[in-house]
């Protein structure tokens, strides 16, 4: 089976529900203490998301590596970073996430703007452990802007910022350390796989290629990946390579030159491709940052 870099994705194996959403401008809160019933697709969006996380999670996708997470931790996943965080199918998952429309909140903070920047570095999401002082604060924080951002917005600005004062303060500060939690050594496969697609992201890889290179049969290598990742090596390839194309079409480079730095040697297929994962064209995409 050959796994193509510039393979255009099926109806049914991309989606802009699941890969891209585009948050409109402002912040977003939302709490929730569900059971889980589906599996989610890793995703990214045009916002930075900070994960109140209240439940041991053992499988987070966390940009370019799998991860556990345990409860009573703060994730950032910075604006376009390709993740994903879900228990298992019938468990509880509970958490507060706060969504930040990284351009308002750039044009918002103008000068200050690059202090924040974090917000924004797609290939470092973050994970800090909270000591209960830490925890309950934040809970705090995060319960009073849910409960009163839309009923007072002059209210609800101020607790936001109150909030991103006590988030910017641990971003800064060394984070404590705590034993990190080993993942298993299927996840530990899956992470050697994410970061070999990283680096030869532009070349065309075959199953066959993999195979030899981790020396493991090339359907266990598939049945892995999708049963870690929740999605297949070849729509994990589409996602990363038009991720990165947004970030050159973010900074300037002509929609051409972007999709053959990315590896996609025809362009219409790359605009497809693109069209598929973001729900907008590149000329679209430019015009909305």
């Amino acid at each position: 089976m050959v796994v193509r870099m510039d393979s255009l994705l099926t109806e049914t194996e991309s989606s802009k529900h699941f890969l891209y959403d585009d948050v409109t401008p402002g912040f977003h809160i939302v709490y929730r203490n569900e059971i889980v019933n589906v599996h989610m697709q890793p995703h990214m969006h045009n916002a930075a998301e900070f994960y109140l996380n209240l439940t041991d999670l053992p499988n987070v996708l966390l940009g370019d590596r799998l991860q556990c997470v345990p409860a009573g931790s703060l994730i950032l996943f910075p604006s376009y970073c390709i993740h994903r965080t879900v228990r298992n199918i019938g468990e509880i998952y509970e958490r507060y996430v706060l969504f930040i429309h990284t351009e308002w909140f750039k044009k918002v903070m103008a000068k200050e703007a690059e202090s924040y920047q974090y917000m924004s570095n797609a290939a470092t999401p973050v994970v800090i452990p909270l000591d209960m002082r830490q925890l309950t604060c934040f809970k705090e924080q995060f319960y009073a802007l849910l409960s009163d951002s839309g009923h007072a917005p002059l209210k609800g600005l101020s607790m936001f910022f109150s909030l991103m004062h006590s988030i910017d303060h641990l971003m800064h500060e060394p984070f404590p350390l705590r034993r990190q939690e080993r993942v298993s050594v299927p996840q530990q496969r899956v992470n050697a796989i994410i970061s070999y697609l990283h680096k030869h992201l532009c070349e065309d890889i075959t199953m066959a290629d993999l195979s030899d290179t981790f020396f493991l049969d090339a359907d266990y290598i598939a049945r892995i990946f999708r049963k870690y990742t929740n999605t297949t090596i070849r729509r994990y390839i589409a996602l990363k390579r038009i991720t990165q194309a947004g970030s050159l079409l973010k900074a300037g480079w002509p929609a051409t030159e972007a999709s053959q730095m990315v590896g996609y040697q025809d362009y219409s297929l790359f605009y497809r491709n693109f069209h598929k994962i973001m729900g907008v064209s590149p000329t679209e995409f430019v015009s909305s940052v």
